[in-house]
């Protein structure tokens, strides 16, 4: 299993499509530390001259204590992630950077996310 960007080719929205970028679990538990169970949600944001992939996995780690009686067997917990680069081939899971982290009782199970940017559109 991995997380792919494609492009379409053109602008079109019915492609053709070409993969652009792709990470495999064992690249981002390697870049995390923990072993990435699983991959699901993921979202793009340029941010000025630079881009930034939020990634949402399941990493191999225990709830914390006051929660480990609720954790399924072979489950891990939730969380997320952001690499960072100049364009989105450049992109590399080395440089993942937790967003919301592992573990933190007060975010368990955080994915999906949807990453945009906040302006100021009140009138003047």
């Amino acid at each position: 299993m991995e997380f792919a960007i494609f492009r379409a080719a053109a602008g079109s929205p019915l492609g053709p499509w070409e993969k652009v970028k792709a990470f495999s679990k064992a690249e981002l538990g390697e870049a995390t530390g923990s072993r990435v169970v699983s991959i699901e949600g993921g979202g793009l944001l340029r941010r000025g001259s630079r881009w930034e992939l939020y990634v949402s996995t399941e990493k191999a780690q225990p709830y914390p204590e006051e929660f480990a009686e609720f954790q399924k067997p072979g489950t891990g917990v939730w969380s997320i992630d952001v690499l960072a680069a100049d364009s989105v081939g450049a992109l590399e899971a080395a440089s993942a950077e937790p967003v919301i982290p592992p573990g933190a009782p007060h975010a368990l199970h955080a994915k999906d996310p949807v990453p945009f940017l906040l302006t100021d559109s009140a009138p003047r």
